[in-house]
């Protein structure tokens, strides 16, 4: 990882997913989770981002309510992310917490 880019790891019921943000985007890194449902109050862009997102392959069903990033994607906003991730309307900067790079391994 660069000295510039800041790590972050998804603080939201049990998913495990990580990003990296490099000044300009967002980027979700391969095996992240994500919810498989959008709640109704969910933005349609988040929408129809995740619902891409599973027909190109970057989704893939894992199990119960959950889908994994296949490969990495990027977001141009937190809260975009945040949105398709969790699949609602939210602040992502409350959902992703900065972490130390060494603390991945």
């Amino acid at each position: 990882m660069a000295a510039s880019q800041k790590i972050y790891r998804l603080v939201f019921e049990t998913m495990n997913s990580v990003m990296v943000e490099d000044g300009e985007t967002f980027r979700v890194l391969k095996g992240s989770h994500a919810k498989g449902y959008c709640k109704p109050c969910t933005r349609p862009n988040a929408r129809r981002i995740q619902k891409r997102l599973i027909d190109e392959g970057y989704l893939k069903f894992i199990g119960y309510d959950y889908y994994e990033f296949t490969r990495d994607y990027n977001f141009s906003t937190i809260s975009e992310a945040t949105n398709v991730l969790i699949g609602s309307n939210v602040n992502g900067f409350r959902y992703w917490k900065q972490v130390d790079p060494v603390s991945l391994d």
